[in-house]
C-alpha cells in the first residue's frame, strides 16, 4: 500500500490524476491489495492539482465501497480539490458542515 501511496503522491506533483485514480482503482485493486486512507489522499491531491474537483468528491463518496475509512487529512484534500477547482466552494463547504459533521470527524487547522 506504501508503494501506491508514494507512487500517487509523484502523480500528484506532475498533476496526473487520471494515472493517479487509475493506478488506485484499477491495478492495486487487481493486485488484491487494500487501499489505505494515505492512498486515497494522494490520488485527491492529484485531482486538487488537476483541477478535476468532481473526481476527488468520486473517490471520496467510492471510499466506504472501497473499505477505507475517510480521515480529517481526506476531507481537507476534497475541499482543497474544491476550492482550488474553478470556485467550487459550494461543495466546499456542504463538506466542512455536512459530512465531516455526519462521521463526527472535527476539522482542523492547516
Amino acid at each position: 500500500v506504501f508503494t501506491y501511496g508514494a507512487a500517487c503522491s509523484a502523480y500528484a506533483v506532475a498533476a496526473l490524476w487520471q494515472q493517479a485514480l487509475g493506478l488506485l482503482l484499477h491495478d492495486a485493486r487487481e493486485q488484491g491489495i487494500a487501499l489505505s486512507a494515505v492512498a486515497c489522499n494522494a490520488a485527491m491531491h492529484a485531482c486538487e492539482g488537476g483541477q478535476a474537483w468532481d473526481q476527488a468528491l468520486a473517490l471520496l463518496a467510492a471510499m466506504p465501497r472501497l473499505q477505507v475509512a475517510p480521515t480529517v487529512i481526506t476531507y481537507s484534500s476534497a475541499i482543497s480539490a474544491c476550492a482550488k477547482s474553478g470556485g467550487q466552494w459550494q461543495w466546499a463547504v456542504h463538506i466542512l458542515t455536512s459530512e465531516m459533521t455526519a462521521k463526527n470527524i472535527r476539522p482542523n487547522v492547516v
